[in-house]
């Protein structure tokens, strides 16, 4: 598409403008706010007569996924789908890793999200009677956030070595999440 440029720099600039309107916030719940990954689909590379337009675009914006709606073979998913869904999962989630995430018993809440949003693989209750250890494939970012809102978690890795859970919010942690 001969705009194709034009759009990409149009959007690039509105977006541009929007990131540095929020940056300038003075409202409390933007200023941990980071601009987000931009990531360029390269859509209907299926209709290409040739990919040298592909290539083009893939060398001005690394990362850029070539993307078609429709699969030429029905049991192998459309091109660039099954990465799209990748990094868009690791965006939301965060490094994947498998850990041990202790929560306490009676913060249902975080246990409920843990279990909804990560892979749990096992659980154990300690003789304390006050906790579950989590077993599960879960990202850092959701942890982080749990973190943020206020959940006493404590993570570990498979060998038992501590994981730092680093809060999004360096300030206190909300009231209302998990307050005793």
């Amino acid at each position: 598409d001969p705009a194709a440029e034009l759009q990409y720099k149009t959007v690039n600039t509105v977006l541009d403008e929007h990131f540095e309107e929020l940056a300038k916030s003075a409202h409390d719940e933007d200023r941990f706010w980071k601009p987000p990954e931009r990531l360029l689909l390269l859509n209907k590379a299926d209709r290409l007569k040739d990919n040298a337009e592909l290539l083009v675009w893939q060398r001005k914006v690394p990362n850029s996924i070539p993307l078609c709606a429709l699969s030429g073979d029905p049991l192998a998913p459309p091109t660039g789908q099954a990465e799209l869904v990748a990094r868009t999962r690791e965006a939301v989630l965060g490094e994947v890793e498998e850990l041990r995430v202790s929560v306490p018993l009676r913060d249902s809440k975080t246990i409920h999200i843990i279990e909804n949003r990560g892979e749990v693989l096992d659980r154990t209750y300690p003789d304390d009677g006050q906790s579950v250890v989590i077993h599960a494939r879960i990202g850092r970012r959701l942890l982080a956030q749990l973190r943020s809102a206020g959940a006493r978690i404590e993570a570990a890795d498979t060998s038992g070595r501590a994981v730092a859970i680093h809060s999004l919010r360096p300030e206190a942690a909300r009231p209302g999440w998990n307050q005793d």
